[in-house]
């Protein structure tokens, strides 16, 4: 009997291990299919304004091998330069359009709140900002993201070309003064009857192409550089064709608190141009498609607000959970929205500077 016993025993025991083994092993496979299946590419389609693709859910960045944003901030470097990668000019196709475009600098990462932060005071003291306070440096946690609205991000490419002895590029359009305020860019054009909010007219300005100074970059260049310039690999995002190895998905964050640097850099060494935040590229929205190579598009000596007028955004689009972080994605955006009209979501992004090549 104790032996029946026994051999019944081990016979069961036996079942129960292969039973596990085979579920453990599938719980592997799981896990590994979500941090590293390449997922293969799909065809890019314009919805509504913004071009986007569907992000499978066994591709987003997960959060479990992800830390907290309050650990992170204190963990993390705190970016208090600007660091310039240089990009070799170059050819390739954008929207169906082939483009070439000069050798240009590119920040390393994008602006953080601690360079915003040293930045704005800067400009408060000075008058430039009205009414606004200064602002608290952060400490260990100052390299977080700082979204800028378009602009904002004008403003401050010359306020930090001006702090480094460099030449701005901005300037107003009687080119005597760079644009030292917002208020500088627009006019108010009140509405009837009284309470009515008032819509903005937005003033053309000179831009100086051969000034040394920090600017917003162009589409083409911002494009360029995401994809790795001439050392690019083709890869589907800025840096991998595994989304979730170049994009931060932190516990608890969104677009405007994911810390800069933190992922995989693509093959220049640029992190987070397929981020967890769109950025502002100068714009205005082109459709391309002339079939003749197009040199450095995007670049005009007036920057003129003709009607109908959208800016662009490039990366991710942070309304719905549908991404666009692959370099060909854009979003449109229309300028008067940060009066409160169209697309307030979009008001904000992150910025990235460019400085022209020979430094």
């Amino acid at each position: 009997m104790r032996e029946k016993f026994l051999t019944g025993k081990m016979f069961l025991t036996a079942i129960a291990l292969f039973l596990f083994a085979i579920t453990g092993c599938n719980r592997a496979d799981t896990t590994s299919s979500q941090s590293e299946t390449v997922i293969p590419p799909v065809e890019v389609s314009e919805v509504g304004n913004q071009v986007y693709e569907p992000i499978e859910a066994e591709e987003t960045p997960s959060t479990v091998d992800s830390i907290s944003i309050h650990d992170a901030m204190r963990s993390a470097r705190t970016i208090i330069e600007i660091e310039m990668i240089f990009v070799e000019g170059g050819t390739m196709v954008i929207q169906g359009q082939e483009i070439s475009v000069d050798s240009f600098y590119i920040s390393k990462f994008v602006f953080t709140c601690h360079l915003h932060a040293h930045t704005h005071n800067w400009a408060h003291e000075r008058g430039y900002l009205g009414d606004l306070h200064p602002v608290q440096i952060m400490g260990s946690g100052g390299c977080l993201n700082r979204l800028l609205s378009w602009s904002q991000a004008i403003v401050f490419s010359n306020y930090i070309s001006i702090i480094q002895g460099l030449t701005p590029v901005y300037w107003l359009e009687n080119r005597m003064s760079p644009i030292l305020s917002v208020r500088e860019m627009f006019i108010e054009v009140f509405i009837e009857p009284a309470g009515m909010p008032s819509l903005v007219q937005w003033l053309p300005f000179f831009i100086d192409w051969n000034a040394d100074g920090y600017r917003l970059p162009t589409e083409a260049e911002w494009e360029f550089a995401a994809r790795g310039g001439n050392n690019s690999r083709g890869y589907r995002y800025a840096g991998s064709n595994i989304l979730a190895e170049v994009m931060s998905n932190f516990e608890h964050s969104d677009n405007r608190w994911y810390i800069p640097g933190q992922k995989r850099p693509n093959e220049l060494g640029i992190y987070d141009m397929s981020g967890q935040s769109p950025e502002w590229v100068l714009g205005p929205w082109t459709e391309y498609g002339n079939f003749e190579t197009m040199h450095n598009p995007g670049r005009m000596a007036i920057f003129d607000f003709a009607e109908p007028f959208y800016l662009i955004q490039k990366g991710r689009d942070h309304r719905i959970w549908v991404a666009s972080p692959i370099p060909e994605g854009r979003i449109k955006f229309q300028p008067d929205s940060e009066r409160g009209g169209h697309d307030s979501s979009l008001m904000t992004a992150s910025v990235r500077f460019v400085r022209n090549s020979g430094l």
